[in-house]
């Protein structure tokens, strides 16, 4: 049995991990799951990857939309495309964002003004 904040942890898991010494379960190591340490753009990309998959097509920004599968209701095929442009957007979008921060950088280098380390460079 773990200790949590000095508290025995006393939890029926059903899974143990042995991080140390001891087994122990998730909480008591205080691990998470992968989700939990996403920024939501990530899980955005992550869900409609998941849509394209779903519909028989690749995953990825630059794959193109799978066509509607055989079956499927007009209005549920366009509300998972409308879900994955949004995803789209919002990915193109930050990567705008964050390439024109890069290239103040890059020009503030060039101009000889400021010269930052490298860990502020990439932040």
């Amino acid at each position: 049995m773990g200790v949590v904040n000095g508290r025995p942890c006393g939890r029926t898991v059903v899974k143990l991990y042995a991080d140390g010494a001891y087994f122990l379960c998730r909480h008591c190591y205080r691990l998470t799951y992968q989700c939990q340490r996403e920024r939501i753009l990530d899980r955005t990309l992550r869900r409609a990857n998941r849509i394209r998959q779903k519909l028989g097509g690749e995953p990825g920004l630059m794959a193109t939309f799978p066509p509607k599968p055989k079956g499927m209701h007009n209005r549920t095929y366009e509300q998972l495309r409308d879900a994955v442009w949004a995803a789209d957007i919002a990915a193109e979008d930050w990567i705008e964002m964050r390439l024109e921060r890069v290239d103040g950088r890059l020009r503030a280098l060039t101009d000889g003004t400021r010269r930052p380390n490298q860990k502020e460079f990439w932040a």
